[in-house]
């Protein structure tokens, strides 16, 4: 008899539970669907997000300067270390004058801040190397949540845009110069001929210096002082004179 009162109650809980659980795993679904709702995919370019923010001004300049702007506005997939303006007030003014007036230069650092693909933060790990769009080596660094390009601290990650990926910087970052080649030795220089000294005219008497100078005196005391001629290629003696003038003995 107690059996059949109690079975009732239980069924009657049992339907109680589920309509709770039902409500309970309904309302969980809801929520689920509305925080995937909230997040929303990009619908910017990588250009088209550094120009509209201000923090990205100098940048964007030299972007346009280097004609790379197209590069960042494509469809091709890229991850941008991107220097704030901060980051390029710690560069002295005369390298990026240097740098604004040589697009080649230019060209070449920004692309050092250029890796081909998407890498979120979540994609570097450990210690490695990347290479940049202009092919050189990029070293990495991630100690807990610090993560170091180069000489750059990566300062806001994962700002996402419709081709790729940008992780703000807090340095500017110069690629290695390559090693200049050796300059090869120049050629020895053959001796140059001997070059007859300058004749003086017979009225004078002539003295011959080391240097292949000739000075020229006069004949008599009172006639002109004397003249030093140097044959070339000696330049020993200011202005050259390619030949002693002709003096005529005469008293002054």
């Amino acid at each position: 008899m107690t059996n059949k009162k109690l079975f009732p109650a239980v069924v009657a809980s049992l339907l109680i539970l589920g309509i709770v659980g039902g409500s309970t795993f309904a309302f969980a679904q809801t929520q689920m669907s509305t925080t995937t709702s909230t997040v929303k995919a990009p619908t910017q370019t990588i250009a088209q997000i550094a120009a509209s923010d201000p923090d990205f001004s100098t940048l964007v300049s030299l972007l346009q300067k280097a004609n790379l702007t197209d590069t960042l506005n494509g469809t091709t997939n890229y991850t941008v270390f991107a220097p704030t303006n901060a980051a390029f007030q710690k560069v002295p003014s005369s390298t990026l004058a240097d740098l604004a007036n040589n697009t080649t230069a230019l060209k070449n650092v920004l692309l050092y801040h250029v890796v081909p693909g998407t890498l979120l933060s979540k994609d570097i790990k450990g210690n490695g190397t990347l290479t940049t769009a202009n092919g050189l080596p990029l070293t990495y660094s991630v100690d807990g949540t610090t993560v170091k390009v180069d000489n750059a601290t990566v300062t806001k990650a994962d700002i996402t845009a419709t081709n790729g990926v940008i992780h703000v910087i807090d340095a500017v970052m110069i690629p290695p110069t390559a090693a200049a080649p050796p300059t090869a030795a120049a050629p020895p220089t053959a001796a140059a001929p001997p070059t007859a000294a300058a004749t003086c005219p017979a009225t004078t008497s002539a003295t011959t210096s080391a240097q292949g100078c000739t000075t020229c005196q006069p004949a008599t005391s009172c006639c002109p002082p004397p003249v030093t001629c140097c044959p070339p290629p000696v330049t020993c003696c200011p202005p050259p004179v390619t030949c002693c003038p002709v003096v005529t003995p005469k008293c002054c």
